[in-house]
């Protein structure tokens, strides 16, 4: 049985997970001993998997409690892949290398076969597959699907959907849009003028 800080599974699961997803959760939670941790919102990341050589009592599972109950189950998979992968092979594998994508896609699509999830939930998945990346957060159609279903970015726009001179608010400073890259824009912080690369998949308020 995984530990899990602070509440119990069936809480974790009740608060966190869509509850179609129980049944198809809840036997990798009582079959492998990782820990897991539903944390505060961070910046930087979405989830996480640490280990230590002792595999059994060193996996830990961390996913922000802050995320859409849909987010919050592809960042869990995203990173019970890496425990997975982690068990399975050497340590020199590539984090995001080929063993990681193969796991994932797998548990991605037995999810799609054994969830019930709303149909731009699925398409978005499915979508997310043909091109796996290392981050859902990069991936443009995600992004787009999830914001719809979290009141808390539901106002906010991507920064590749904003023109070259727009004015948008992150991380609660103002940046004008100067151009666009393939995935980033080079942006001018007001305060003080200067320049910044902004992910086109970032959720921001325009001004």
């Amino acid at each position: 049985m995984s530990k899990l800080v602070a509440i119990s599974l069936d809480k974790i699961l009740e608060q966190y997970f869509p509850a179609s997803s129980h049944h198809f959760v809840r036997p990798f939670f009582d079959n492998n001993p990782f820990n897991f941790t539903v944390t505060t919102h961070r910046q930087s990341k979405k989830g996480d998997f640490r280990t230590s050589r002792n595999l059994i009592n060193g996996a830990t599972i961390t996913v922000n409690g802050t995320l859409h109950q849909y987010e919050f189950l592809l960042v869990f998979l995203h990173e019970l892949a890496h425990y997975f992968v982690a068990k399975e092979k050497p340590a020199n594998v590539k984090p995001h290398g080929k063993e990681w994508k193969m796991c994932y896609k797998k548990l991605v699509e037995d999810a799609l076969e054994q969830v019930e999830l709303p149909s731009d939930i699925v398409e978005a998945w499915r979508q997310h597959l043909k091109n796996i990346k290392s981050s859902s957060s990069t991936d443009p159609h995600l992004v787009a699907v999830f914001k719809k279903y979290d009141t808390r970015t539901s106002n906010k726009v991507m920064v590749g959907e904003l023109q070259v001179g727009d004015i948008f608010l992150f991380r609660n400073l103002q940046f004008r849009v100067d151009s666009f890259a393939r995935t980033r824009a080079k942006c001018t912080l007001l305060a003080n003028n200067k320049q910044f690369l902004i992910g086109k998949t970032a959720l921001v308020l325009k001004a």
